[in-house]
C-alpha cells in the first residue's frame, strides 16, 4: 500500500458510486459484501498459485524487488491478520492497529520467509481463514465503523475488504507465475471498477498527487475517477486493470492513452 500523510477519508468513502448506474449509491454494508464476494473469487486463484510453488521456487525472486516468493506469501498471511485487526477496530470501536509498527511488520515478513515452503503455505491458508471468519462476524451496522490504516489514514470499515481484494489482485501477479492483470476481466466490470475506486481513493489522500481524471473503459461504457485537486492536469484512458497496474507501480503506463505523469512509489 502506498504511504500517505494522515488524512480522514471516512466522509468521502462512506458511500461510493456503483458503476452500473451513475445515480445509484451503495450502503457501506453493500459495498463490504461486494468486496467479500470479490475475495471469494480471488482467493482460490491465489491459493492455487501458492499451492503450486515448490520448495525450490519459493525462494526465487518475485516481481517485487528485494522480495522472494516466500516474502510475498508471508506478507499475504500477515496482511490478512492485520486486516482482522482493522475489522475488529471497526466493529468494536476499540483501537486495534494493523501492525504494532512498521518495523515489526517487516521483521515478521523477513522471518516468515525463512520457513519451509509447506509451513509458509499452511500459514497463508490459516491467515486467510481467520480473515474470512472475522469478516463473517461483522454485523451490517459494523461496516459503518472506522479504523486507521498503517499509513495513518482513517477509513470506513467497508473499505477493509477492498484492501484485501487489492492485495490479492496485485500480489497474485507479483508472484511472477504467469498471471497478468489482463486475466482479471472475468471478475466483471463492477468488481474491477471498485478495485480502481479504492486505489484512486488512496491517491486522493495524498496532497502531492498530480491532478488526474482517469477514464476507465469497459463494454458498458466509461467511468471517470478524479484524483487530486482541480484543475485537471492529466487525462488518462485505459481499462480498469491497466489503470490499476499503472497506479500500483506494476507497469509504466505505456498501455494507457494520454500524457502519463510520474507517480510516487506504491509500497509493498
Amino acid at each position: 500500500m502506498q504511504s500517505s500523510r494522515p488524512a480522514n477519508v471516512l466522509a468521502e468513502s462512506t458511500v461510493v458510486p456503483m458503476p452500473r448506474d451513475e445515480n445509484e449509491t451503495a450502503s457501506p454494508a453493500r459495498l463490504a459484501h461486494a468486496g467479500l464476494r470479490a475475495i471469494d473469487e480471488l482467493t482460490p486463484r491465489v491459493d492455487a498459485a501458492v499451492a503450486a510453488i515448490t520448495e525450490a521456487s519459493m525462494v526465487r525472486p518475485s516481481a517485487l524487488p528485494g522480495w522472494t516468493r516466500a516474502h510475498l506469501v508471508s506478507h499475504l498471511a500477515r496482511n490478512a491478520d492485520a486486516l482482522v485487526n482493522l475489522l475488529t477496530w471497526a466493529r468494536t470501536g476499540i483501537e486495534r492497529p494493523a501492525y504494532a509498527s512498521d518495523e515489526d511488520r517487516d521483521a515478521d515478513i523477513d522471518e516468515g520467509a525463512q520457513r519451509l515452503a509447506q509451513v509458509i503455505k499452511e500459514d497463508h491458508l490459516a491467515a486467510s481463514g481467520r480473515f474470512r471468519t472475522a469478516a463473517a462476524a461483522m454485523p451490517d451496522s459494523a461496516w459503518s465503523g472506522s479504523a486507521t490504516s498503517r499509513q495513518g489514514v482513517e477509513l470506513g470499515g467497508h473499505l477493509v475488504p477492498w484492501m484485501r481484494v487489492t492485495e490479492l489482485f496485485v500480489h497474485l501477479v507479483d508472484l511472477d507465475l504467469g498471471h497478468r492483470f489482463a486475466d482479471y476481466a472475468d471478475l466483471g466490470e463492477e468488481t474491477l471498477d471498485l478495485v480502481l475506486s479504492y486505489v484512486a481513493l488512496t491517491y486522493k489522500s495524498l496532497p502531492e498527487a498530480p491532478s488526474m481524471l482517469l477514464h476507465a473503459t469497459a463494454e458498458s461504457g466509461t467511468r471517470e475517477h478524479a484524483i487530486g485537486t482541480a484543475p485537471t492536469e492529466y487525462e488518462i484512458t485505459g481499462t480498469p486493470a491497466e489503470l490499476i497496474a499503472w497506479l500500483t507501480g506494476r507497469t509504466d503506463g505505456s498501455a494507457l492513452s494520454g500524457e502519463i505523469p510520474a507517480l510516487s512509489g506504491w509500497l509493498k
